[in-house]
């Protein structure tokens, strides 16, 4: 889990581990709802993200 406050990336570089599948969600906590950005990812993965203030991103393993 990572806050980015202020910050607006509009795109994301992860380093997840290798020995398993990942979903990645975005959560957007003025608005209070969670999306799913992009599933099934490992290792090192640039994933576009909604690039508004006050977002998190979660990464919870799939399998």
């Amino acid at each position: 889990l990572a806050y980015f406050g202020i910050k607006q990336p509009a795109k994301l570089v992860l380093n997840l581990p290798d020995d398993g599948k990942y979903r990645v969600e975005a959560i957007d906590t003025w608005e209070m709802k969670v999306e799913v950005c992009v599933e099934g990812v490992s290792g090192k993965c640039e994933i576009p993200f909604a690039g508004k203030p006050y977002m998190a991103v979660r990464a919870c393993r799939a399998e």
